[in-house]
């Protein structure tokens, strides 16, 4: 296994989780972090192992390969901060940021120094910094060059490299489009849900957990044999009373009528998209959907 110098640029979520995975396989040298971070923290749980700064200013070095871990907005003006300071001792050295939807451009600063410009992001959500957030997920990663060696580290932490081939800006959004879809709406989704069991004084963990394993497994099982989409529930089914059943039972409560109604007008789109309903009954529920919304006001505020 062989060791890298390594420095992160961002303790959010992502940062400190990274630093914890870099630092459990001996590559992390240093990090800055804002002033208002928890500095003696940090030190703690690092045992000083690691050089900390609260200033991109007190670096004095690059190490060999950087991350910028920071806000997606503050990634072009860091790797602008970072030119302007060290100039061509950036050259060759390995500039990474970790957006999911923006693209090499904003790194281009670093590159007329000479950096290897480097776009990394690791799909997964980051709620609570961990270093195991990394085993077994895939990272999208984006280069003019060779990504070997920030595909090795990425493997030393547990990930799955995948190298991104996109020909128009428009694909990065896209693919970031695709982890919102997956793990922000799903989290709404099992809000939604979880909200419902609490009204009902019902334990929300026994009924949810297996049915979303069930859903997976649903969705990938098959996808190498391209069965039939498997949406399941009145939707597909185009069960237009069972639907206004639900409206019915959740007329009082305007944050699961709101949920339900955006929601269901997602699965509605799928439901014609893969042909599972007609017109007809797409146009009928789509409308019942959209009036109760406009009825109830609660397009802007459920309140």
């Amino acid at each position: 296994m062989q060791n890298y110098n390594i420095g992160i640029i961002g303790a959010g979520k992502l940062g400190l989780s990274l630093a914890m995975a870099l630092e459990s396989i001996n590559s992390l040298n240093c990090m800055v972090i804002k002033p208002e971070q928890n500095l003696p923290a940090l030190t703690r749980y690092f045992e000083k192992k690691i050089s900390i700064y609260t200033s991109l200013s007190e670096l004095q070095s690059i190490p060999q390969i950087l991350f910028l871990t920071v806000n997606d907005s503050s990634i072009e003006s860091v790797a602008s901060q970072l030119a302007n300071q060290f100039g061509k001792m950036l050259k060759d050295k390995i500039i990474v940021h970790c957006s999911g939807f923006l693209g090499l451009d904003v790194l281009a600063q670093c590159k007329a120094e000479g950096a290897v410009k480097v776009s990394a992001h690791p799909y997964q959500t980051f709620f609570e910094p961990a270093k195991e957030l990394f085993k077994g997920i895939s990272w999208g990663i984006e280069s003019e060059g060779s990504v070997e060696i920030i595909s090795d580290i990425i493997r030393q932490i547990g990930g799955n490299p995948v190298k991104l081939n996109f020909s128009k800006k428009e694909d990065k959004a896209m693919y970031h489009a695709s982890a919102v879809a997956v793990s922000n709406s799903m989290t709404a989704s099992i809000d939604m849900a979880k909200d419902i069991f609490e009204k009902l004084g019902v334990d929300a963990e026994q009924f949810i957990l297996p049915i979303l394993k069930t859903t997976l497994e649903n969705n990938f099982s098959q996808s190498e044999k391209k069965f039939d989409f498997p949406l399941t529930g009145p939707f597909a089914r185009g069960d237009i009373e069972t639907i206004k059943l639900h409206i019915k039972a959740l007329e009082h409560d305007n944050y699961l009528l709101k949920s339900y109604c955006y929601l269901g007008l997602g699965t509605l789109e799928a439901s014609i998209h893969h042909k599972l309903i007609d017109v007809s009954k797409y146009k009928e529920i789509s409308d019942i959907l959209t009036e109760i919304l406009v009825e109830k006001k609660i397009f802007i505020s459920y309140h």
